[in-house]
């Protein structure tokens, strides 16, 4: 059961970074002076998300890859989805074969009458899905706002 517990945990700490990245981006003052001084800051997670991605769209010159931010959202979305179904579902364990089986049961959730909605994942799945929203959370963090255009001493006359 504790694979099941660090796995959860360790998503929602890697989408708390990434909505760390979407905080400082709306609240950058290249995108203050955009909405003359106001901050627009979503209260939601995924409302984050959509608005740094139109923000991406709107104003392609302040960020250094636009293009690239855009993709990486869309990439990102299914982690997204992921993390608001571990935060609302009750983990139970069990064996599959050799291997632990961790099942999250969101009863908040029906895929059908009386059925909640369940997600069963192996041991080994869990390890390769964090492998891969690790390395898709640095992708994000590593996307910056272009810095403002400085000039040489030489080129200001100095």
């Amino acid at each position: 059961m504790q694979t099941g517990h660090i796995f959860r945990s360790e998503v929602l700490q890697q989408c708390a970074l990434v909505e760390e990245w979407t905080v400082s981006i709306l609240g950058s003052p290249k995108v203050l002076a955009l909405r003359n001084g106001k901050t627009v800051l979503p209260r939601l997670f995924g409302q984050k998300l959509r608005a740094v991605g139109d923000l991406s769209k709107a104003n392609p010159e302040l960020f250094q890859k636009s293009q690239r931010i855009d993709v990486l959202l869309d990439e990102f979305q299914p982690y997204a989805d992921l993390r608001s179904e571990l935060a609302h579902s009750v983990l139970s364990c069990g064996q599959l074969s050799k291997e632990p089986l961790m099942v999250f049961t969101n009863t908040g959730m029906h895929i059908a009458p009386d059925i909640p909605k369940r997600l069963a994942l192996k041991e080994s799945e869990c390890k390769s899905l964090l492998s891969k929203l690790k390395q898709q959370v640095k992708q994000i963090r590593d996307q910056k706002l272009k810095l403002p255009a400085t000039v040489s001493p030489a080129k200001a006359g100095v």
